[in-house]
């Protein structure tokens, strides 16, 4: 039986295994001690977010076959607390790619731009921000 298609909102650490359908926002690589890997902001079809870390050993794999601005289907995958210092995403948690996760479905979903959330402008003007936060202007 198919695992159902889940929302970046629902992501939690409950459970093991996660089917999602997303568009990469963005992504970069770290260089930290001397390692590079890969890091990503994906979103799903309602806006909601999730910053991703491909590790040292899966980024050549990874930085080859996934661009910003498409469409994958993503699963198998962790799912970790967000504890990182500076964020790019509001999301509680955060998810970690495996040797068993995979990427499918180049290009065949629909994620428009136009859901994505923006934190309006009178927020960052009366200081209601996070300064943990980072965002790409």
């Amino acid at each position: 039986m198919e695992r159902p298609v889940q929302l970046i909102s629902n992501v939690n650490d409950k459970k093991d295994f996660w089917k999602l359908t997303v568009k990469v926002k963005d992504k970069w690589t770290v260089v930290k001690d001397g390692k590079e890997h890969l890091e990503l902001v994906i979103v799903d079809d309602k806006g909601n977010d999730i910053q991703v870390i491909i590790p040292t050993g899966y980024k050549a794999v990874y930085d080859k076959i996934q661009e910003e601005n498409t469409t994958y289907t993503l699963s198998n995958f962790n799912v970790l607390n967000n504890d990182l210092a500076f964020k790019t995403s509001y999301h509680k948690y955060k998810l970690k790619c495996t040797s068993g996760t995979t990427l499918g479905d180049k290009n065949m979903h629909t994620i428009s731009c136009d859901n994505i959330k923006f934190k309006p402008f009178a927020e960052i003007l009366t200081g209601k921000w996070r300064a943990n936060l980072l965002v790409r202007e």
